[in-house]
């Protein structure tokens, strides 16, 4: 039980957090930043990022993402890179 409740509250947090980085002006958010300064999964973050957009959508909002892919010529290959979750 007491799981459960810091799980939820560390979720508040996350997602407080990733808002406030936006109000302030952040103009673009990594999600592997994201989860790297949280200590928290990709797929945590990415959850988060959901229950926020549900949540702005009911205020007409909603949140732009971008993919980013870098390609390394001196490899011949590719791979991608973070994503860009907020942009303007």
């Amino acid at each position: 039980m007491i799981l459960l409740l810091l799980n939820h509250i560390a979720k508040e947090y996350r997602q407080a957090v990733i808002l406030a980085k936006l109000l302030m002006g952040e103009k673009s958010l990594y999600i592997d930043q994201l989860a790297k300064n949280l200590y928290v999964s990709r797929s945590a973050i990415e959850k988060d990022i959901q229950d926020i957009s549900n949540q702005l959508h009911s205020y007409n909002l909603s949140l732009v993402r971008k993919v980013v892919r870098y390609v390394y010529k001196r490899r011949r290959s590719y791979s991608s890179s973070s994503d860009i979750l907020f942009s303007s």
